[in-house]
């Protein structure tokens, strides 16, 4: 992946035009295998999840099929593992989509390391979500994700200032905050369980005591929705 030319009438995109005289002014000939390999290593490291490292790219390199292409950053760019426990699996898709488990009872009970074994990178922390989303907003040369005055001149636009508040808040979202999800509560009434760790609760409940409990909760209730909360210290 990433070596095969991708014809430029078949790029998508609304900012193809801009791509296109960029890549002719850097001299990439992006309809050649070398061409397209130079642009791969010099753009797609941001904008595509393209990694030159990896001797089997993970993520959103050219497919030969390019119906099948996804093009720019998606879910994986991000949430993909590609070092590390969990690296290259991605069977923590299926259970994050609640494809198999529409309540996610499943998901939300594992541990951040669970899902990070199959392979969903953990970015619980503020540290871990800065650290991913430096690389392309301020730039690593040594991953391959840098603007240089080259690209600037051929046209890239300048990058924005980077605060990660800001561009959390800027992201659209596809799930609820701890206070929207309060707010959507919707039920007659809530019991609360505090537990060491989410390892803790998962022990608790599998435990003979709680699978007696969990078994007498249909004569109480139709439906539990579990949420689970982790609590951090702010400094």
């Amino acid at each position: 992946p990433g070596e095969a030319a991708a014809p430029v009438d078949s790029w998508l995109g609304a900012s193809n035009a801009l791509s296109r005289r960029m890549c002719e002014s850097l001299g990439f000939d992006v309809d050649s295998p070398e061409g397209y390999a130079r642009f791969a290593a010099s753009c797609l490291t941001c904008h595509g999840g393209y990694d030159p490292q990896q001797a089997s790219p993970k993520g959103f390199t050219r497919t030969d099929d390019l119906s099948l292409a996804q093009p720019g950053i998606s879910c994986l760019g991000c949430h993909q593992q590609v070092s590390g426990d969990g690296a290259g699996v991605a069977s923590w898709i299926v259970e994050h989509a609640s494809l198999t488990d529409p309540q996610q009872r499943g998901w939300r009970m594992k541990s951040p390391q669970e899902k990070a074994d199959l392979g969903m990178r953990d970015l619980v922390s503020t540290s871990a979500q800065a650290e991913l989303c430096i690389d392309c907003h301020v730039g690593n040369p040594q991953k391959g994700m840098f603007v240089t005055h080259t690209m600037y001149a051929a046209g890239h636009p300048p990058l924005a200032n980077f605060e990660l508040e800001t561009f959390c808040e800027a992201m659209p979202r596809h799930w609820r905050s701890e206070s929207e999800q309060v707010e959507a509560f919707g039920y007659e009434g809530f019991s609360e369980l505090w537990f060491d760790s989410a390892e803790a609760l998962k022990a608790a409940l599998e435990s003979p005591e709680g699978k007696t409990l969990l078994a007498d909760l249909p004569n109480f209730t139709d439906s539990i929705n579990p949420l689970v909360v982790n609590e951090y210290p702010m400094l």
